[in-house]
């Protein structure tokens, strides 16, 4: 009896762990509801509605689609928080790499846009891990169409390649959606930045994406999360070779990421010499949609960018940031990712500032 002690112990140690936890790794990682009574409902009124959350201040987002809090600064310690959506009861879809479970959704390039791709963003969590990543692994693939399109062809990326570049607490656990939220700390969300250096042009997408950790669960992949919007997107989910649609219950999901990279605007010069003056002139034409071409002139060579403001300051758009010698250029700018509104357009080189507004009509 005494020599079955230890295998005894293990076997109580892993029932112990899934009645605590309540996941299995193959599959997907749900809540089980008990109750649902019309007091477990949170409303508009008693938490602010969330617009997106960026902790990278990125140099350019050509795609932001990460929308995964719904209750600010409600977590232990002031953390945030990304509770289940009522009535599902999904915290989070598998997406381990090593049972080659995947998920996948759309995003696309705007008309008349080159992007050179840099990194992209994802969430994922390891039930019970600390705040310190268990993330170990990270595979992406970006296609051309539906990944579960017949004939779909691979543009880059691999399923294969770790592109793992850095993970770490994203500052937001996922919760159920009883509060208090602040006690429910066993799912910390990790921000997961992969490397990918490519270039795409003005076209629809599909990106595949899966993680690797050193916990026994998961990992699981959040789905996109809106206050008050139990559907939240079209995206899809890979499991025993099969595509499907990524599912809460009867709703269908979206899936948090974000994809840096640079807008590869094509810069003329105008070979007229190098001018006395710096100069940011007034684009043209004014009202426009979605493009319209802007010009400026440098007396002396440098560090050079043209940014975009929104009517609040924030920077929405940042169309050249390189060095350029002095010159007189122009280029044509696509606002076709823009709403329409007032913008705010600046030249900075050196020492000089010049800003200009333009107005966005569609």
């Amino acid at each position: 009896m005494k020599k079955n002690f230890p295998i005894l112990a293990l076997i109580t140690a892993i029932s112990l762990s899934l009645l605590v936890y309540g996941f299995t790794n193959n599959g997907n990682d749900k809540d089980v509801v008990t109750n649902s009574a019309p007091s477990n409902i949170l409303y508009q009124s008693d938490i602010n509605q969330i617009q997106g959350y960026n902790y990278d201040d990125p140099l350019v987002a050509l795609y932001t689609h990460n929308e995964l809090v719904n209750a600010p600064g409600q977590g232990q310690g002031g953390a945030d928080v990304s509770f289940i959506t009522a009535p599902g009861t999904l915290y989070g879809f598998g997406c381990q790499a090593n049972l080659y479970n995947w998920m996948g959704d759309a995003f696309t390039v705007p008309a008349g846009q080159n992007w050179h791709i840099d990194s992209i963003k994802f969430y994922s969590y390891q039930t019970g891990s600390p705040l310190t990543s268990t993330i170990t692994g990270s595979h992406v693939a970006i296609w051309n169409g539906r990944v579960d399109s017949a004939g779909v062809t691979l543009n880059s990326g691999d399923t294969t390649a770790n592109r793992l570049l850095a993970t770490y607490w994203s500052n937001i656990y996922r919760t159920t959606a009883t509060p208090p939220y602040n006690t429910q700390t066993t799912r910390p969300i990790m921000a997961v930045v992969d490397t990918l250096s490519t270039t795409l042009s003005a076209g629809y997408y599909w990106v595949q994406f899966s993680f690797r950790g050193s916990l026994g669960s998961g990992p699981w992949a959040p789905p996109r999360t809106i206050l008050n919007n139990p559907i939240t997107g079209n995206g899809k989910q890979k499991l025993a070779g099969v595509w499907g649609n990524a599912m809460d219950g009867t709703n269908p999901q979206g899936l948090p990421f974000v994809i840096y990279g640079t807008n590869l605007v094509a810069i003329s010069n105008n070979n007229t010499g190098v001018p006395v003056n710096y100069s940011l002139k007034q684009n043209y034409p004014n009202p426009f949609n979605p493009t319209t071409k802007v010009s400026f002139d440098l007396s002396k060579a440098g560090m050079t960018k043209i940014a975009v403001y929104d009517v609040m300051g924030r920077e929405v758009d940042v169309v050249v940031n390189k060095n350029m010698e002095a010159g007189s250029y122009s280029f044509d700018y696509n606002a076709s990712k823009l709403s329409s509104g007032l913008y705010f357009y600046t030249l900075t080189s050196g020492d000089y500032k010049e800003t200009k507004k333009m107005m966005l009509v569609k």
